[in-house]
C-alpha cells in the first residue's frame, strides 16, 4: 500500500460563476437596502457559481517523501476569457482554511514508482481579488490523482479535514473591461459596499461597551469590526473567545501576550499558539498547560521540547495525532513509541519511523489499541497471519 498525504494553508473551495440578469438586478436592490448579508447571495454563493474548485492547494514543487512526480493543470477558473475581461457581474467565493487530506492505494504491480504518478490541478486566476487572510486568489488547487494512466479511486474517498473555515464572497463587476469590486463579505457578519470600486463608509455603527459585549458573546468574529477600544477589554476578547476560539486572531496584540487570553482559545482553536509571543513557547509550564487543553500545539512550540518525553507524551494524550509534530528521534525511539501506540495506535504508528512501522512488537502494540493500525504498518507486516488475526479482533 502506498500513502499520500498533504497538508497546506490554504485548503478548501473557491467558487466562481456569472451571474444572470434576475441575480443583478435583485443584488442592485439588495445593496440599496443594505440587505446583503442576510440574504441567499452570502448565506448561500455556491448556488451562483458554475465553477469550482475543492482540496487542499499545493504547487507543482511539492514532493511526496521528497520525490517529485509530474504535476499537470487541467483547468483555469479566471476571469480573463480569450485574454481580456468580458463584461458582466460575477460571484465569488471562498472557504479556506488550514487543511490536510489522506488516503491509501496500491499501486498495480505492488511497488510504488513516482514517476508513473500524476497529480492534477486547478490553476486559479483570481488575483483581482484578495482574502482577507491568504492574500490574492492566485492558487492551484489539487483535483485528481492519476496512476499509469489510471484515476486512483481511493481519492475520491479521502476527507478533506479543515481546521475552522473562513468565509468570503466577493461580487465583482466588469463593466467596458474595467474591473470593480462591488461587495464584499466576510463570515456573514462582516461586509463592505463599494462604488466604483471605491470602498464607501457606512453609517456610524459605533457601540457603547455593553453593545459590544453582547455582539461578541452572540457572534465571536465580531470583535474584527470592533474598535480598537474594544480589541484591548480584556472581558470583550474573552467573550469573544469564548464563543469562537479564532476570535484571538483579532485581539490587540497586548492581549495576545496575555497568557489567559491564550490558554482560552486555544480550547477551540490552535493557531492562536503560532500567533503568540515567542515566550510563551519558550515557557515550560505554559506549554505542558497549553499541551493539557490542545494538543496540536505542539507544532508551534519550541523545537527543544518536541525532543522533550514528557511533553510530547502530553501532547498525545490529549491528541494522538500530535505525534506528527514530534521530533523525529522520538519517532524513532522503540521504547517511546511502545508507550505512545497505547494511547493512540493509528495516529502514533502512521508518523512512527519507518523503522518502527517495520517492528513486529511495536506493530502489534498498535494493533492492540486501534485494530485500524495495520494500515501503517510496512506492506510486510501487513501480510503477517499474527498481525492479521489481532486486527480482526
Amino acid at each position: 500500500m502506498k500513502e499520500i498525504y498533504f497538508k497546506t494553508e490554504p485548503a478548501g473551495e473557491i467558487g466562481f460563476g456569472r451571474l444572470n440578469e434576475n441575480d443583478i438586478e435583485a443584488i442592485k436592490s439588495l445593496i440599496n437596502s443594505k440587505e446583503m448579508k442576510d440574504s441567499d447571495y452570502v448565506e448561500g454563493p455556491h448556488n451562483f457559481c458554475q465553477d469550482s474548485a475543492y482540496g487542499v492547494f499545493i504547487s507543482d514543487k511539492d514532493t511526496i517523501d521528497g520525490e517529485l512526480p509530474q504535476y499537470q493543470i487541467t483547468e483555469t477558473i479566471s476571469f480573463l476569457k480569450n485574454r481580456r475581461y468580458e463584461d458582466g457581474w460575477y460571484m465569488v467565493h471562498t472557504a479556506l482554511s488550514k487543511g490536510s487530506i489522506q488516503f491509501e492505494f496500491e499501486p498495480a504491480g505492488g511497488s510504488f514508482d513516482i514517476n508513473e504518478l500524476v497529480v492534477q490541478l486547478t490553476k486559479v486566476d483570481l488575483n483581482q481579488l484578495s482574502d482577507d487572510l491568504y492574500g490574492e486568489l492566485n492558487f492551484t488547487v489539487l483535483s485528481d490523482f492519476q496512476y499509469q494512466g489510471e484515476s486512483i479511486n481511493e481519492y475520491y474517498d479521502a476527507e478533506l479535514v479543515d481546521r475552522g473555515l473562513d468565509r468570503e464572497v466577493h461580487i465583482v463587476e466588469i463593466k467596458d473591461g474595467e474591473f470593480n469590486l462591488v461587495y464584499k463579505n466576510r463570515n456573514i457578519e462582516d461586509e463592505s459596499y463599494y462604488e466604483g470600486g471605491v470602498l464607501v463608509t457606512s453609517e456610524d455603527k459605533s457601540l457603547d461597551r455593553d453593545q459590544a459585549l453582547a455582539a461578541v458573546s452572540n457572534d465571536g468574529f465580531a470583535l474584527e469590526g470592533l474598535d480598537e477600544a474594544f480589541k484591548k477589554d480584556k472581558e470583550i476578547v474573552l467573550a469573544a473567545i469564548n464563543e469562537y476560539g479564532g476570535a484571538f486572531e483579532y485581539a490587540h496584540e497586548t492581549l495576545k501576550k496575555d497568557r489567559e487570553i491564550l490558554l482560552a482559545s486555544l480550547h477551540e482553536h490552535v493557531f492562536a499558539m503560532e500567533d503568540t509571543d515567542d515566550s510563551f513557547k519558550k515557557d515550560r509550564e505554559f506549554v505542558m498547560e497549553a499541551l493539557n487543553i490542545n494538543g496540536n500545539a505542539l507544532e508551534f512550540i519550541n523545537e527543544s521540547f518536541k525532543k522533550d518525553k514528557e511533553i510530547v507524551m502530553t501532547a498525545l494524550r490529549q491528541n494522538g495525532e500530535a505525534f506528527e509534530y514530534a521530533d523525529a528521534s522520538l519517532k524513532n525511539d522503540k521504547e517511546f513509541v511502545l508507550k505512545a501506540v497505547c494511547i493512540d495506535g493509528n495516529a502514533v504508528l502512521f508518523c512512527a519511523s519507518e523503522l518502527l512501522q517495520d517492528d513486529k512488537e511495536v506493530v502489534l502494540a498498535a494493533i492492540k489499541q486501534n485494530p485500524d493500525a495495520i494500515n501503517h504498518a510496512s506492506d510486510n507486516l501487513q501480510n503477517d497471519p499474527i498481525l492479521i488475526k489481532a486486527s480482526e479482533g
